[in-house]
């Protein structure tokens, strides 16, 4: 039989019952398995966290955990997981609608910081606020390359629909997005933003010159606000799709 490169759970799913599954992975090291998608599963903070931990024993290239009540234990846990560049592999993270908060990103944004490989964060309705911001705009500067390896963050998408980050939370993110040399999509749908962050992300876009495509439909920029986004990306080349309401 082929191998299993794919396991998708759903519904509820107890401590123990999860607990077995990471222990059959810890003990087989089975290189096969590729995505691993946990849905709607409930198991709370702790049993997410053992998941986050065995992840080292696996080659895994994406993980989604969407709506488990993961929070800050499994932040921590992750971000050790992704500051380990000889362990992780994983291209593709997806944590929507789980309680992440700014804490949580501040943690999995530290252990971003010199991550070269993931190229696809989800962090839909994640209760991060405006002082995740900050965190998030860290996550964005490019990586620091002392040695000279030519070694180079590679987020390419990053969704955060659904946090109410704000002005001041978005304000404080173009901070990264300006420097950012490779992000192609950034969706900021329904974060609580209106027209004054509109110069700054306007701004912020023109200086990222790898995205082609932004999202800020569902907030309150007005038409005033509106304008002002549109003044400053008008001679944006490199952004194709922009999605405003």
């Amino acid at each position: 039989e082929p191998p299993i490169k794919k396991v998708m759970l759903f519904a509820k799913h107890n401590e123990d019952s999860i607990q077995a599954f990471c222990d059959a992975l810890k003990g087989c090291k089975y290189n096969y398995l590729k995505d691993l998608l946990l849905i709607n599963c409930g198991f709370g903070d702790k049993t997410a966290s053992v998941i986050a931990n065995a992840l080292k024993y696996t080659e895994l290239e994406r993980l989604e955990i969407r709506d488990c009540l993961a929070g800050l234990l499994f932040s921590q846990t992750l971000s050790d997981h992704l500051s380990s560049l000889r362990h992780t592999k994983l291209k593709k993270i997806v944590l929507d609608f789980n309680p992440i908060g700014s804490e949580g990103i501040r943690l999995i944004s530290e252990g971003m910081q010199n991550n070269v490989i993931l190229k696809d964060l989800s962090l839909q309705y994640c209760e991060i606020d405006e002082k995740g911001g900050k965190y998030l705009g860290d996550l964005l500067l490019p990586h620091e390359d002392p040695q000279g390896l030519g070694h180079t963050k590679c987020l390419e998408k990053l969704n955060l629909c659904g946090n109410p980050l704000g002005s001041t939370g978005v304000g404080q993110l173009t901070e990264g997005l300006r420097k950012n040399l490779t992000l192609k999509t950034l969706s900021l749908e329904n974060t609580s933003c209106d027209g004054d962050c509109a110069r700054e992300l306007g701004k912020a876009v023109l200086k990222c010159k790898t995205l082609s495509t932004l999202n800020v439909d569902g907030n309150l920029l007005g038409h005033q606000g509106a304008r002002m986004l549109f003044k400053e990306v008008q001679h944006a080349q490199h952004l194709t799709d922009i999605k405003i309401t």
